[in-house]
């Protein structure tokens, strides 16, 4: 019984990773970039910090990181209930 557990829970963990990967290859760039940094664990100050040293303004990423993860959201919704 144990095996088919963890089987099963390993094959829902794989399709919610090939889910999560092929959302964020839906994403546009100016979305994903920032927040493949956050899932690779850059801390938020920093990520914003890295875009406003390139010229971007602080507000602007802040609104790019909320609305990529607001779509991510969207497209895993099956996957998880609020």
């Amino acid at each position: 019984m144990k095996n088919t557990l963890d089987r099963d829970a390993g094959v829902l963990r794989e399709e919610l990773y090939s889910k999560l990967r092929s959302a964020i290859e839906e994403l546009d760039s100016r979305y994903k970039d920032p927040i493949l940094m956050l899932i690779k664990g850059i801390p938020y100050k920093e990520v914003v910090e890295y875009y406003s040293e390139r010229g971007i303004n602080v507000n602007t990423i802040k609104s790019r990181i909320h609305w990529g993860q607001e779509k991510l959201r969207r497209l895993l919704s099956e996957y998880y209930s609020l």
